[in-house]
């Protein structure tokens, strides 16, 4: 009789089925990430990896298995969704801690981006 444990990275990203339980030796478990609002699962960590959700394994020892998170970047300029002031960046453009982009942008607010203003 082995142990199964089940975590979550972070831990409001999201929850694990079945989060513990004990299975016998050769028993199969399937394990769903479930990931949180605002958030999608990455992959699996710890006695096992990939991205496959629901995951299946065999036990045949104490397992420890960790589902990661990452917060939702849907513009993928590497600015979460719930921070990123200018969600709709166009792919490849450079963003700024905010996640906006020059020419998304009117620093002095004469109604021309950042990009193009000749006088900032």
């Amino acid at each position: 009789v082995y142990d199964f444990t089940g975590d979550v990275l972070p831990v409001e990203g999201g929850t694990i089925s079945p989060k513990q339980g004990t299975f016998e030796s050769g028993e199969k478990v399937t394990i769903t990430a479930i990931p949180s609002n605002g958030f999608y699962f990455k992959n699996w960590s710890g006695d096992i990896s990939g991205t496959n959700t629901p995951y299946s394994l065999t036990i045949t020892s104490d397992t420890e298995v960790i589902a990661v998170f990452e917060k939702n970047d849907t513009d993928g300029d590497g600015v979460p969704d719930d921070i990123d002031k200018c969600p709709e960046t166009s792919a490849g453009e450079t963003v700024n801690v905010d996640g906006c982009a020059e020419s998304q942008e009117d620093s002095d607010g004469d109604g021309v981006t950042d990009d193009l203003d000749q006088c900032a």
